[in-house]
């Protein structure tokens, strides 16, 4: 029942902690893996590994997947 504005099943807590905390996280890690974590290893593994060319541009296109995955979700998606 929603007695006294509680939600059942305990969404009364998703809604006032962890939508605030998910939103705060999503503003710190994405530029953290957008400007420092995803091109340092985008310029290692291009200068610094010795593998094959075509798994090194595997792994390279892989990161730049994953950054612009981090960079829309954490900038330009907005979850509520």
């Amino acid at each position: 029942s929603q007695m006294n504005g509680q939600l059942d099943y305990g969404f009364d807590w998703d809604r006032e902690y962890f939508v605030e905390l998910a939103a705060t996280v999503r503003h710190v890690y994405w530029p953290i893996s957008v400007l420092i974590i995803n091109p340092f290893l985008i310029f290692v593994l291009y200068k610094h590994t010795k593998m094959s060319t075509d798994c090194k541009i595997a792994f390279i296109v892989h990161h730049i997947i994953l950054l612009s995955f981090d960079f829309y979700n954490g900038l330009l998606y907005q979850m509520y």
